[in-house]
Formats: C-alpha cells, sequence, structure tokens
C-alpha cells in the first residue's frame, strides 16, 4: 500500500510524514527510564566525519541535573566496530566529563536478529529504545539495505533485529533520501518494525541543530511527529521524512510508564490497608488471650510496625501526587517533567522494597510462642540482601532482582 503524504502546514515544506496502517510489534509495552540509545556506526570513515554526537548532547541537555540523574534518564551506546578505544574515549569527551561512564559504552556486535516472526524481546535482549544509524542505504538490485561495512541488511532482517531489542524509534543519518530509502524505511514499518526517521543533509551545523532538538523534543514528552518537526532556520535545508505505523507517535512519550507507577502504588497501597486492618485484629486478639505481663512486651512490636505502616503509606501517597502532578502539566523544560519523573521513579523503587520487606516482617498467628502469635519475619534476611544489593547499583543499571522480588506489586 502506497502511504499517504502529509506536509505539515508550518513553513518547513522539506518535513513529510508518511503514515502507515501496520501498528508496531512494541505499540503495548510502556517506555521505561532509562531510555538507552545507540548510535550505530558502521564506517569509520563516515563516522569521524558525520556523526552526530549522542553522548555529548546528553551531556548537554541533562548533565546539569548530574551524573547520576542524567544516567538514569537517558543513556548512551556506540556500535563503531572501526573505532579503537581512544577514538571512542575522545568522541564521548563531553558525557565523561560531566560524570557519564565509559564503561559500558561500547557495544561490541549488534545482536543476532531472532527468526521472523519470532517473538519481541527475550529476558536477556540488550534493549535500544532509539537506534541512530550514521551510513548509507545500498540498494543492489532495487533491493535496498542498510550497509554495515562488510555486509547489508535488507529490511526483513533490520525489522526483525529492532523488534528484537525493542526499538521504539529508527533514525538513519544519510547523504540523501532516495527512492530507495522510502521503500526500506516503509517496509520497516509494514513488517511491525519502529518508526523510522530519515533525514539528509550537508549543512553539520544544521545537522547538530535539528538532532539536538528531537532528542530535547523526546525529553519533553512530545510525539514523534512533533518532536521529528524542523523548529528553527539554523535546521534550513534538510531533508526529513517519517514513516511510522498506526499508534508509533506515542511510542516515546513517558505516559504509560506514569500509568505504571501509579498503578504499582495503588497495588501496594490496597496492600498496605489490608495488611494494617489485619494488624489491628491481631491486636485486638492478642490482648485479650495474653496474660498481662505478656501482652505488654509484645505490644510495642504491634505499635511501632502501625507506626512504620502510616509513615510509608504517607510516604505512598507523597509519591503519587508528585505523579499525578507530572502528568497534568506540559513538559517544556527537563526539570518540568523528565527530571522529576525520574526522581519519583528512583524513589518510588526504592520505597516499594522498603515497604515490602516491612510488609514481609508482621504479627501472624504462625510463627508462635505465646498462645498462637508471632513476628513472622520469614522473607527479612532475603530482601535486606536485595535492598543492599540495590544500594550499591548506583551506576544508573535497572535492578534485576528487586523487580522479581516486588513484580507482584
Amino acid at each position: 500500500m502506497s502511504p499517504t503524504v502529509i506536509e505539515p502546514p508550518l513553513a518547513s515544506n522539506h518535513y513529510s510524514i508518511r503514515p502507515l496502517p501496520m501498528a508496531p510489534a512494541i505499540a503495548g509495552q510502556p517506555i521505561e527510564l532509562p531510555l538507552v540509545v545507540l548510535l550505530a556506526l558502521p564506517d569509520s570513515t563516515v563516522a569521524s566525519a558525520r556523526a552526530f554526537n549522542v553522548p555529548g548532547v546528553m551531556s548537554d541537555l541533562l548533565g546539569r541535573f548530574g551524573a547520576d540523574a542524567m544516567q538514569r534518564i537517558m543513556q548512551p551506546r556506540v556500535w563503531a566496530p572501526g573505532w579503537t578505544d581512544d577514538q571512542l574515549a575522545g568522541f564521548s569527551m563531553p558525557w565523561t566529563a560531566q560524570g557519564g561512564s565509559l564503561k559500558g559504552l561500547r557495544v561490541s556486535e549488534l545482536t543476532t536478529a531472532p527468526p521472523a516472526g519470532s517473538p519481541a524481546t527475550g529476558a536477556g535482549s540488550p534493549r535500544f529504545d532509539v537506534v541512530h544509524y550514521v551510513g548509507d542505504v545500498a540498494e543492489p538490485a532495487g533491493a535496498p539495505s542498510l550497509w554495515l561495512g562488510g555486509s547489508g541488511i535488507f529490511a526483513p532482517q533490520a525489522a526483525d533485529l529492532l523488534r528484537s531489542v525493542s526499538t521504539r524509534l529508527l533514525i538513519l543519518q544519510l547523504n540523501a533520501i532516495t527512492p530507495g530509502v522510502q521503500t526500506l524505511a516503509d517496509t520497516i514499518v509494514m513488517l511491525g518494525g519502529p518508526p523510522v526517521l530519515a533525514v539528509a543533509g550537508e549543512n553539520a551545523g544544521a545537522i547538530t541543530a535539528y538532532f539536538r532538538q528531537v532528542y530535547a523534543n523526546l525529553l519533553h514528552n512530545a510525539p514523534l511527529t512533533q518532536a521529528a518537526e524542523p523548529q528553527s532556520t539554523a535546521e534550513a535545508g534538510l531533508e526529513i521524512v517519517l514513516a511510522l505505523g498506526s499508534g508509533a507517535d506515542s511510542l516515546l512519550r513517558f505516559d504509560g510508564a506514569i500509568v505504571g507507577l501509579l498503578a504499582r502504588l495503588d497495588r501496594l497501597q490496597h496492600e498496605s490497608v489490608r495488611v494494617g486492618a489485619l494488624t489491628q485484629q491481631f491486636q485486638h486478639s492478642a490482648s485479650r488471650r495474653l496474660h498481662s505481663l505478656q501482652w505488654q512486651s509484645f505490644k510495642p512490636q504491634f505499635e511501632a510496625f502501625a507506626v512504620s505502616l502510616d509513615y510509608a503509606g504517607k510516604g505512598l501517597a507523597r509519591h503519587r501526587q508528585i505523579l499525578t502532578d507530572i502528568s497534568s502539566r506540559p513538559w517544556h523544560h527537563e526539570f518540568e517533567g523528565v527530571v522529576p519523573l525520574q526522581e519519583a521513579a528512583t524513589a518510588v523503587e526504592s520505597n516499594l522494597v522498603r515497604y515490602h520487606l516491612l510488609l514481609s516482617c508482621r504479627p501472624n498467628r504462625q510463627h508462635s510462642s505465646h498462645h498462637g502469635f508471632g513476628w513472622q519475619c520469614c522473607q527479612h534476611l532475603h530482601l535486606r540482601r536485595i535492598w543492599e544489593r540495590h544500594e550499591l547499583n548506583r551506576d544508573g543499571c535497572e535492578s534485576v532482582p528487586i523487580r522479581r522480588s516486588i513484580r507482584r506489586f
């Protein structure tokens, strides 16, 4: 099916949108922080001449909020098989100067694509939310392919590969946008792959200004069609084509992440109310059945638990209000949206662990030494160790053990 080309009403007649009817395979999955951006540089000569500095723009946009916040919001990865470690370090200097880490920056090889039609991301697959490709599109015998140095990858394989690493946007930074480029982009989208943003131009300053604005727009929670639209005369002279499937305009918006965090808070709040009611029942029963001396020795545990439960509940309510406020206002700047979202997400994750630890150590009738009453702490040591591992994991990486331990919340 030939897509309908939409020309935006604004002055930039070099920007076109190609809507297609196929929804991307990742459409039902909410976005997660940090955003991971892979800069793919298959040819070292082309990379040195044309590569947009993705690590540099991240430090430019987020460095003032501190290295920890910067890496929890957005992380760069670089696939540059022709570059030495020194070349990569020099290219990434703006990122490391702001406290970003070179550890984990290099991607040694692109993941092998799974067979066509297989499920999306597997448990051990990396996640590249944005793949920013700098290179050329080869067109042997009319079959366009992304040139990866020694070989090319055709549209079906590219779609499978991008789907396997949960890509939400493929950026093609090229010398020219030919009919073959448009065919490649349309085919990737029609095979359930991500939207494809193709950008071509000879003015390096315009390229830099444009992509800096694109990444800033994404951090401001803009839909893709708005994020990709040129916004200043500094970006003049570029040819820009965005091919996207049904529902793909919101793939990189953070609304789903906020909804997911709110749902987790609601589930935990419900569990808090349930455990609080059980605690009151236990307290009432124990006060009647235990000897007064036994009760006086056991009572402080109930009281301390009730106070801790109330304090934690107020923390949950505070985090919920922060997330609600974020979702109800526009994000014109990073500090209005993505930065407080990252802070709230980090606090929620930390407090979910602490709160789960609290709920796992509660009064019950099983571990008994006083007429069938006791204090259940069977998970206390296990969760304490998980929390200690989380406290040591401060480099922006995701804490899988914690997510598994509290996945029911």
